[in-house]
């Protein structure tokens, strides 16, 4: 059986009425799931709903958002195998590799609070300031959007400095 997905923006899941995107099992050739084909109004929606969030989202201190990045790295430590095993039927990609790969991208998503705190610290102390970071770099925050393929490694470092880093994020 085909397993359908769905959108997931502002707290709310949609996307049942929209057109379907096939995920082909590159091995089987199978589709194997479903996901909505999500237009211009649906990245607008989700953008929308990430700026709403960024003003409370911004006043967490980098510990506090630092909690939420041990949450979800926990979260996904837990489900590491059945990622990988959905990472081996969507790519094709050896068992053994995707869980790795996992592991390896979690551990962005572990590490990341910790680095932005150490940053910001060395940004509050004025005789550390350079020319190029300046205490402007502390306060730039904002909401990106962009479209990623599923590869653990890539979407976990960008990730984990955004979120780290009162960025809110739109996937």
């Amino acid at each position: 059986m085909t397993k359908l997905y769905e959108l997931y923006v502002d707290g709310k899941w949609f996307g049942q009425d929209l057109d379907k995107i096939d995920v082909v099992s590159p091995a089987t050739q199978e589709v194997i799931a479903q996901v909505p084909k999500a237009g211009k109004d649906d990245a607008v929606k989700a953008v929308d709903a990430a700026e709403a969030a960024l003003e409370s989202w911004s006043k967490l201190t980098a510990e506090e958002r630092g909690q939420y990045l041990e949450t979800w790295h926990q979260l996904i430590d837990d489900e590491r195998e059945t990622l990988g095993k959905l990472m081996t039927e969507e790519q094709g990609k050896p068992l053994k590799e995707a869980i790795g790969e996992v592991k390896y991208a979690n551990g962005f998503i572990n590490g990341m609070p910790k680095k932005v705190s150490e940053f910001m610290v060395t940004l509050s102390l004025p005789h550390i300031q350079t020319k190029n970071l300046g205490s402007k770099a502390a306060s730039r925050r904002g909401v990106c959007d962009y479209t990623v393929e599923f590869s653990g490694c890539h979407d976990h470092k960008k990730s984990g400095t955004s979120i780290s880093s009162r960025l809110y994020r739109c996937v």
